[in-house]
């Protein structure tokens, strides 16, 4: 399953996000990975389904610890989810808690194309 790769400047009042590769295409179950980048100074809170986004029981959140981010994804269903990251940076001048843009999870079960 695909690894995504997160980084936060957080040099800025309002942090900028970058998520890597991106958007996350899938056409089988398994688990999406969000890893802090090395050296960040920030640490993972939570990720949730944005509103709209109905979790019709594919998707299970868990944050096994402050670098990484679990999807579970089962797949049963084609569309896209849109979802987001909070994110806290402990101390230095935008300390604080923070939730990012909402990327996006596109299920096309039994497509070709994705992971």
């Amino acid at each position: 399953m695909p690894n995504n790769e997160v980084t936060i400047d957080t040099s800025t009042a309002v942090w900028t996000w970058t998520f890597s590769p991106g958007n996350i295409t899938i056409k089988n179950n398994g688990t999406i990975k969000l890893k802090r980048a090395n050296g960040s100074q920030w640490t993972f809170v939570s990720a949730q389904l944005c509103a709209g986004s109905t979790n019709d029981g594919q998707f299970t959140f868990k944050t096994p610890g402050n670098n990484i981010i679990d999807i579970d994804d089962t797949c049963t269903t084609a569309g896209t989810w849109h979802y987001n990251v909070t994110a806290t940076l402990a101390s230095g001048l935008n300390a604080g808690t923070q939730t990012s843009p909402d990327p996006d999870i596109v299920n096309a079960p039994g497509s070709t194309g994705g992971v």
